[in-house]
């Protein structure tokens, strides 16, 4: 019981990392066209 809750806080922050690195894959790209185009 004691390890549940930490275990969940881990849980949680690997996820939350990968939706960011996610969200830096599809915002990066999407930039560099603004960069080019401008």
């Amino acid at each position: 019981m004691m390890l549940s809750p930490p275990l969940r806080f881990m849980g949680l922050v690997k996820v939350h990392l990968a939706l960011g690195m996610v969200r830096l894959r599809l915002f990066v790209p999407g930039f560099r066209l603004r960069l080019a185009e401008a």
